[in-house]
């Protein structure tokens, strides 16, 4: 459960500054009982309010390189929330490190599509000048002001860059532990349900058809899968493919839906 939570805490606040149809939102939340969606709903917004001087995690970068338009917080963070076992181990990575290891990732993200003006080389020594000509290079550059604002806060008070960070991540991780203990029950019984299914089906079944018959015409035969439960995501599910494996991460709901048929149950 640690773990889907702090999956969870990244989910949400990168799709609360993704996602900008309310249409597309209600559709995904249209069988939760009313109540439920508002928390929900709340939830979202709740992770729409930030201070600025982060706002740099919360970009979407304009590039080639960020096909799913993922936020740079999920793009930078991600792999390091697979490594670790809890939210809290997640934050003390980012409290620990050095403002060299903690805020290249960032600026590299933030910067992709700007290398004209500033060369992916000069990062680093960005990171560790204190002259004021950085924050020209970076007010150059065609990033929203409050993305330029932040970069700044970054690089001149990186301790304050950070403390808001966490305070930031920490407000919204309370906002979805309390949805967890709110719906604990449910949370283990479908995982149990769950338990349960594989022990009589294979994996594979889990997976959307499309991704079946892909890993069917590559002529993968030993691929592993890993399933996270998270809570929050009704319809949640991403593939995400490496050279023999696929981490499938699925929301708690969609495994109801799948396993359950006609006996589905909603909170």
């Amino acid at each position: 459960m640690k773990k889907s939570i702090l999956f969870d805490v990244l989910n949400v606040i990168d799709k609360a500054n993704r996602e900008k149809d309310y249409e597309r939102i209600t559709f995904e939340y249209s069988l939760l009982k009313r109540d439920t969606f508002l928390r929900y709903n709340n939830l979202f917004e709740l992770a729409k309010e930030f201070d600025d001087s982060i706002a740099a995690v919360l970009y979407i970068p304009e590039n080639d390189k960020n096909i799913n338009r993922w936020t740079v917080l999920l793009t930078v963070f991600l792999d390091k929330a697979k490594e670790v076992n809890s939210f809290m181990d997640l934050i003390d990575s980012i409290e620990t490190a050095d403002k060299q290891e903690g805020a290249e990732p960032i600026l590299r993200e933030c910067l992709y599509s700007e290398r004209k003006i500033i060369p992916e080389d000069l990062i680093p020594a960005m990171i560790q000048s204190r002259d004021m000509y950085v924050v020209k290079l970076l007010d150059d550059t065609a990033l929203p002001q409050e993305v330029k604002y932040s970069l700044a806060t970054l690089l001149f008070n990186y301790s304050e860059f950070v403390k808001t960070l966490v305070a930031y991540l920490n407000k919204i991780h309370d906002a979805v532990g309390a949805l967890y203990d709110q719906y604990k029950d449910s949370y283990r019984y479908t995982s149990r349900i769950l338990r349960n299914y594989l022990e009589s089906n294979n994996i594979e079944k889990l997976l959307p058809p499309s991704m079946q018959e892909h890993l069917l015409d590559v002529g993968v035969t030993s691929t592993k899968y890993v399933v996270v439960l998270l809570l929050i995501r009704l319809e949640y599910t991403r593939i995400v493919y490496e050279e023999r494996s696929a981490l499938h991460i699925s929301g708690l709901f969609y495994i109801q839906r799948m396993i359950h048929n006609n006996h589905f149950k909603i909170f």
